[in-house]
């Protein structure tokens, strides 16, 4: 099988020295290595584990190739590096450890299924997600399924007059979820939000500010430098060419934008002492337009 998935890949074009991706969790990397949880195609036909060619790591594009990522219990982390599986249409990671979940701008993700969980908060901005499981997330506070597109009241139909067909399922959970105080959600999705939800004690808004179009390109020959990478008090941006810095914006995985610096200069230095530790956005905007890298402040 994996022989069948490594000349169907090359044969696409599949460069043969690709570029690996680094991971924040060794064993989300194991997994994607080393066990049968990825298909190519969207009905799991083609199950595989991710390493198509068997060098050990998984590159920019395996990643690519991967519609379907399905695993269970496992002892992860943080799941940083699911960013660039781009294609990504279904993801079921539940009852593991995971804390974070960055899957903002993963335009194609339809069905996401992350329940029983530790992610404190999760946006789905950017993605195509109608299908969305975070039920049973203890550390949950901040939930927004906000992203221009309307998760239908349920999925399925039901018939009144046979009692042997089961109702429908539910589009949206995100039941038994003690601390979660805020769901910002597009408007027309309150059906859904209110079929299998108990909503005491949640505030619901529709003008949350989050920056979807927040995608990382780094590694792939970008000319934008930041130091040190993690850093912990200050951070200096420059360009490779030294061409000129207008902006510099700092989004937290939320997309909300938390700092920023302006000016022209081949060269900024900024300020992030009084962050929090955790994984953040850099957007840069220069004579080359914006380019976004990810930033692991300690």
């Amino acid at each position: 099988m994996k022989k069948y998935l490594q000349i169907l890949l090359f044969s696409a074009g599949m460069p043969a020295f690709a570029q690996s991706i680094t991971f924040a969790d060794t064993n989300f990397k194991n997994l994607l290595v080393n066990t049968i949880c990825v298909s190519t195609t969207t009905d799991f036909s083609v199950p595989s584990d991710a390493d198509f060619n068997d060098n050990g790591e998984i590159e920019y594009d395996e990643a690519a190739a991967v519609k379907m990522l399905v695993f269970d219990s496992a002892a992860i982390a943080d799941m940083d590096g699911i960013q660039y599986f781009s294609n990504l249409v279904t993801l079921s990671c539940s009852n593991s450890q995971i804390e974070n979940l960055p899957v903002m701008g993963l335009e194609f993700l339809d069905n996401i299924a992350c329940n029983g969980n530790l992610f404190s908060s999760l946006s789905l901005c950017g993605t195509a997600a109608r299908v969305i499981n975070t039920s049973d997330c203890p550390n949950l506070t901040y939930l927004s399924i906000k992203n221009n597109v309307i998760s239908p009241q349920n999925l399925g139909r039901q018939s009144t007059h046979n009692p042997g067909i089961p109702p429908p399922l539910p589009s949206v959970w995100f039941y038994n979820c003690p601390l979660l105080s805020t769901v910002c959600y597009d408007p027309g999705e309150e059906p859904a939000l209110n079929y299998a939800n108990d909503l005491t004690g949640i505030t619901l808004v529709t003008n949350c500010n989050a920056n979807c179009a927040l995608t990382t390109n780094e590694n792939r020959g970008v000319d934008i430098l930041i130091v040190p990478n993690p850093a912990k008090n200050a951070i200096t941006v420059q360009t490779a060419d030294n061409s000129r810095i207008s902006a510099i914006t700092i989004f937290d995985l939320m997309g909300r934008a938390i700092r920023s610096v302006s000016g022209i200069a081949p060269l900024q230095t900024v300020d992030v002492s009084g962050l929090q530790s955790g994984t953040y956005f850099v957007a840069v905007s220069s004579d080359f337009g914006q380019q976004t890298k990810k930033l692991v402040k300690m």
